[in-house]
């Protein structure tokens, strides 16, 4: 029951941070997106891998 209900209640933010993204890419170029995801991929990767 608590699980279902967290989940029930995580559901509605989550979907709202799809829509602020989509909406954020959709309103920004794609080379903004590119160099501001990059590095942080770079950074996540150096961190797993090491």
């Amino acid at each position: 029951m608590l699980n279902k209900y967290g989940r029930i209640k995580c559901d509605p933010s989550y979907t709202q941070r799809l829509f602020s993204f989509f909406i954020i890419l959709s309103s920004t170029d794609w080379w903004i997106v590119l160099n501001f995801f990059f590095p942080i991929s770079l950074i996540l990767s150096l961190f797993l891998y090491s």
